[in-house]
């Protein structure tokens, strides 16, 4: 099986990777948040106290950060993992994406990374067909 999520969801496809990687042979994360004390720190105060109290905790309270972080978990990611960030994204910035790329492949992960120069955190139209063609070609690699 392969798992896929878009923003809130790709946060939810490494958190499923890496808790379950026996259960999971691909993934697909696509503008996902990686490091969440880096991304919470590094957006708009505004989304930054929404997600905070909304969806998160604080992000004084690191004991309970850390353990909502993908990057905290990044050694039991096993399953290749095809990650898409937009470098204009406020949300998942690419700088956290690129973290998330340099960790996996530092343990010899197999990562594909696609990241557009031109694209925000919601779908591009004039990039949407690339983008799914792409992840189509990297499913049809890891899921022979």
């Amino acid at each position: 099986m392969a798992v896929m999520g878009r923003s809130a969801g790709g946060y939810y496809t490494l958190i499923a990777l890496a808790h379950y990687p026996e259960l999971w042979r691909a993934g697909i994360a696509i503008a996902p948040t990686y490091d969440l004390a880096r991304d919470l720190a590094a957006m708009d105060a505004d989304l930054r106290n929404y997600l905070e109290a909304r969806e998160f905790v604080p992000l004084a309270e690191t004991g309970a950060i850390a353990a909502l972080s993908p990057s905290t978990y990044v050694d039991r990611i096993r399953a290749p993992l095809f990650v898409y960030a937009g470098a204009k994204d406020v949300r998942s910035t690419v700088q956290q994406i690129d973290f998330l790329v340099r960790d996996l492949r530092a343990r010899g992960r197999r990562v594909e990374y696609m990241r557009e120069t031109h694209a925000g955190h919601s779908d591009d139209p004039a990039l949407v067909w690339i983008e799914r063609a792409r992840m189509l070609r990297f499913l049809s690699d890891a899921l022979p």
